[in-house]
């Protein structure tokens, strides 16, 4: 799966832990109700709770910051290695999802 079309259709499972929380849901391609598993979670004791890549100790923030200061995925991916595209993926959904809903609540004050 390559990274452009990975940006809408993640699809991550993993074993998730008594304290994760489940934070973005896309689509039916990334969420199983079976699992809760989405990709991206908050988990009590990890970064303030909060969101990061499932199975990681890695914030999305953090992705969001390289991307904002010009870097691309590439870089990512050589500063973490061990993170696959459909994580950094699921990263980008989320704080896709997340500027919408921003950019929403300030049309509706605006108006």
């Amino acid at each position: 799966m390559n990274l452009t079309t990975g940006l809408f259709l993640v699809a991550l499972t993993s074993n998730q832990g008594f304290n994760e929380v489940p934070v973005a849901r896309r689509s039916a391609a990334c969420y199983s109700a079976r699992t809760m598993t989405v990709g991206i979670v908050r988990k009590r004791g990890v970064l303030g709770g909060r969101p990061i890549i499932a199975g990681t100790r890695i914030g999305v923030d953090i992705i969001g910051n390289y991307i904002i200061h010009g870097y691309g995925v590439a870089d990512i991916r050589h500063a973490y290695p061990h993170l696959t595209d459909a994580q950094i993926a699921a990263a980008l959904s989320y704080l896709d999802d997340q500027t919408r809903q921003e950019i929403g609540k300030l049309a509706k004050t605006a108006a």
